[in-house]
């Protein structure tokens, strides 16, 4: 295979430039030339046209063309070349996009699993020293808090490449300051999602917030992104949206189940007699369905994600409210306090008392 680069300078330029912008499609159409890019300087003229020509039939064409000025470049040169002409073109894609006004806005929340009473206590108190640093650490990527909810961030980005390599820095820096033992006990969940940058401060993108703090909320160990961002984070390589592992796009059609899924858990996860049968009649789904779709997409089942999301709502409960343990567990739709300990004691390997304790210190 030859790689060839014809260059010119006015006047010549005009004398060729159908040559270059025209007649060589057939030639490049029946010899099946696998890469081809034609420039034009604006500014003094210059044409340079480059052709991943697959035999010696291509210089021989460009001689019998009168193109004097072909020169044969060696193929690292030739795709380095080419490379640097694709990023500088996503780069202005990106550019025009953002232009636009979107933005790329992404939640994160750190949780654990069962534990020992003093990993609660390690694990806390690594957050605690963390999320104060989140700030500063997302400045190399453009970062910009515009939410902190609580224990979980809202960050916005001009960048999906940005967002995401920050997602995937935030959790090694965290990961890092913990204990081997308890890495396996953490999760890191981050969703992330693509929406015009409209004023946060006045709230009129609740949706695109809302978007993500729920893609956040199903997440499993990978990034989870939206639909619509696909277009604006596969830059390369196919389907791949950056070259980090981790990541999982959701398709439309799932982020619509998770959306329905959701708004019915926000009306009624505070309602003790909501089970699974009330999902199939909001949903208008079969109980069946329900069950392989959450199992597909959360890993839970419908029983067993009401019992999640009632006990993470538990959590935000324990840290806002001076309401006592007993009122918490009606509140968040336990059908009893002790019912209310059993569950939160599995889920976090603590009680809801030493959970309180261990937060006071």
């Amino acid at each position: 295979m030859s790689d060839f680069i014809d260059h010119r300078d006015k006047p010549e330029t005009e004398q060729h430039q159908n040559f270059h912008l025209s007649d060589n499609t057939s030639f490049f159409e029946r010899e099946n030339v696998q890469k081809l890019v034609c420039l034009s300087s604006k500014a003094d003229g210059r044409i340079i046209c480059l052709a991943d020509v697959p035999g010696a039939e291509g210089q021989s064409f460009f001689r019998k063309k009168n193109c004097d000025t072909v020169s044969e470049v060696e193929e690292q040169a030739f795709l380095d070349i080419w490379n640097e002409l694709q990023r500088l073109s996503r780069l202005s894609k990106e550019k025009k996009r953002n232009c636009a006004g979107e933005d790329f806005v992404l939640v994160f929340d750190i949780v654990s699993h069962a534990m020992k009473k003093e990993e609660v206590r390690n694990f806390w108190k690594a957050k605690k020293h963390f999320t104060p640093r989140v700030g500063v650490m997302i400045d190399p990527f453009n970062g910009k808090i515009i939410d902190n909810g609580g224990e979980r961030y809202c960050i916005s980005f001009e960048s999906s490449k940005d967002a995401i390599r920050c997602a995937s820095f935030l959790k090694d820096s965290f990961f890092e300051s913990l204990d081997s033992g308890l890495q396996t006990k953490i999760s890191f969940k981050v969703g992330l999602s693509q929406g015009h940058r409209s004023g946060y401060e006045n709230g009129s993108n609740a949706l695109v917030l809302k978007r993500s703090e729920r893609l956040c909320h199903v997440a499993r160990e990978k990034i989870l992104v939206s639909s619509d961002c696909k277009d604006g984070s596969e830059p390369e390589n196919g389907n791949a949206p950056v070259e980090i592992d981790g990541i999982e796009v959701l398709s439309a059609e799932d982020e619509r189940f998770v959306h329905k899924l959701l708004d019915c858990m926000e009306r009624k996860w505070q309602d003790e007699s909501f089970f699974v049968d009330e999902f199939s009649k909001q949903l208008s789904s079969s109980k069946s369905h329900i069950y392989r779709k959450m199992i597909s997409l959360l890993g839970l089942s419908p029983n067993n994600f009401i019992r999640e999301y009632r006990l993470g709502k538990s959590i935000d409960l324990l840290n806002k409210t001076t309401s006592n343990i007993a009122e918490v567990a009606f509140e968040a739709g336990f059908s009893s306090p002790s019912y209310f300990t059993k569950c939160f004691q599995l889920r976090y390997g603590v009680t809801p008392s030493e959970y309180l304790q261990i937060m006071g210190e």
